[in-house]
């Protein structure tokens, strides 16, 4: 964890030039591109679903109207964002429950200083969210005084139940984060346009769906000899089954319920149960 100065207080970075932004805040910078890089190489996102500094469009004016701290904002500019997808209002998952903060997006931007929700104490102007809590769920808090990342969550779904995880070294937290997807105790996929995250250790009650892509990734070779044009095969070829077998259910359901009101002697020969 970083040292804080001999009165106990991190040291602030508004006395450094802007220019020094990359060095003081290195570990963070590397670290958070290591774990994208790492996503990017299990094809669960896309260097398409970043948007890589400078950022242009980055609103300071308002990033300070919020109450940030000048070497907060500075350090933004510097940091990639994961876009908000399609079919989420947030991106994809970087942890259970907790997703990328894209600060190009003005709703995202408007919450970020309560991360856990509008009841809770807005986080310090020092500090700034990594990732987007959702609903009083969980999100990475990073102090640009003492270079530390801590979590933030709730507890029992109630924004006054709040808690708090103890501060670590910024790249070593976030390599530690980078480290479960590598392993395998967090295992995400892609499906219909929506990103998915499920942990896999021992004493949680597993899915068989994080089952069956868990043994794609590996079947292809992860983490030395990933073939990952293969695993995408893998899994469109899984999403396509899974389309398929949930059509059928479907199907059988409305023909169920269509012979259950029909009048007694009457066989329905509508066209919807002929598909």
């Amino acid at each position: 964890m970083a040292s804080g100065t001999s009165s106990g207080q991190p040291a602030e970075t508004e006395s450094a030039d802007a220019s020094d932004i990359p060095r003081y805040h290195h570990a963070l910078m590397s670290s958070l591109n290591r774990l994208y890089n790492a996503l990017i190489s299990m094809r669960y996102i896309s260097s398409s679903d970043l948007h890589y500094p400078p950022h242009p469009d980055l609103d300071t004016t308002r990033l300070a109207s919020l109450g940030y701290e000048l070497g907060g904002i500075d350090l933004l500019k510097y940091l990639p964002f994961l876009k908000n997808t399609e079919h989420q209002s947030a991106g994809p998952q970087l942890d259970v429950e907790t997703c990328g903060l894209n600060y190009l997006n003005v709703d995202q931007l408007d919450e970020s200083r309560s991360p856990l929700g509008r009841q809770t104490p807005d986080i310090e102007p020092w500090c700034f969210s990594l990732t987007d809590a959702g609903r009083y769920e969980t999100c990475y808090i990073y102090d640009t005084r003492s270079r530390t990342i801590r979590l933030l969550g709730s507890l029992e779904d109630e924004a006054s139940h709040v808690t708090q995880l103890p501060a670590r070294a910024a790249g070593e937290a976030l390599d530690e984060l980078t480290n479960r997807f590598m392993t395998f105790e967090l295992v995400p996929w892609e499906l219909g346009h929506c990103y998915h995250l499920e942990p896999f250790c021992p004493g949680l009650v597993i899915e068989p769906e994080v089952v069956t892509v868990r043994e794609m990734y590996l079947a292809r070779g992860w983490p030395e000899n990933f073939d990952g044009d293969g695993f995408e095969r893998d899994m469109k070829a899984w999403v396509e089954e899974r389309q398929r077998v949930d059509e059928d259910l479907a199907r059988a359901e409305w023909r169920r319920r269509e012979i259950a009101t029909a009048p007694v002697g009457v066989t329905p020969t509508s066209k919807s149960t002929l598909l």
